[in-house]
């Protein structure tokens, strides 16, 4: 009996270390993901996104992967903005502010690294043979295969496009605004047995967009910087390979 119990976790062990279990993590992650970012000086709007991950570390409580992504914003709105003074032909008067409509598109470029916790691997037993068995088992029982909390930090690229027009003198300009900025996203994940996976999560997003443009038409904005703080909403699905 004690030979065949060792003969038993040999055999686990080895397989264990082969990688020949069926809970080893997927390598490659695309995901797509759905939501909202409300950024201090622009109107919120929805925020799809696709990313791309590696999993480099795959087993363990602490779980890490790479990933490279990006997203999209677009949003036509109508504020009320500082502008180069302008005559306003109604009054007659010089005019420091103005309804301004903005048509902004947003495409940031993005490398995350994310770093999970995984609530499955922190409940197995810490033997490793045994904590092979366990995993199997659970997984043979259970179309959940992985689930914990993760931090994606993020250092994204942001290009801004944005049409800004003002009716009352019938002046429009075409400007862009680009720089670097930072970030992370905080949530839960939920890793299934085959292979799709889903999470919920916060984003938070730090930049400030320089303008490109020098020109300042009357009655037309004249901040040279967008703020992109703010917060968002996510939702994502994403299918391991």
């Amino acid at each position: 009996m004690r030979k065949l119990t060792l003969s038993v976790i040999v055999i686990l062990t080895f397989a264990d270390l082969c990688g020949l279990s069926n809970a080893r993590a997927q390598s490659v992650v695309l995901d797509f993901s759905f939501g909202a970012i409300y950024p201090a000086q622009t109107a919120g709007g929805l925020y799809p996104g696709v990313t791309l991950h590696k999993t480099i570390k795959k087993r363990g409580v602490l779980q890490m992967d790479l990933g490279v992504g990006a997203a999209y914003y677009q949003r036509n709105y109508s504020d009320l903005a500082i502008v180069e003074p302008y005559l306003n032909p109604n009054s007659g008067s010089a005019l420091p502010f103005a309804e301004v409509k903005f048509s902004r598109k947003l495409v940031p470029i993005s490398f995350k690294p994310t770093f999970k916790i995984s609530f499955i691997e922190r409940s197995l037993p810490k033997l490793r043979p045994v904590r092979g068995a366990a995993r199997a088992g659970m997984e043979s029982t259970s179309d959940i295969k992985d689930t914990g909390v993760f931090l994606r930090p993020h250092v994204s690229y942001y290009r801004l496009s944005s049409e800004e027009s003002n009716e009352v003198n019938s002046s429009s300009i075409s400007r862009t605004y680009k720089d670097w900025g930072w970030g992370s996203e905080l949530g839960f994940y939920l890793t299934m047995t085959n292979k799709v996976s889903t999470s919920i999560s916060v984003l938070y997003n730090r930049a400030g967009l320089d303008r490109e443009e020098n020109e300042e038409p009357a009655g037309l904005p004249v901040d040279s910087m967008v703020k992109l703080h703010g917060v968002g909403f996510l939702l994502s699905v994403g299918m391991g390979f």
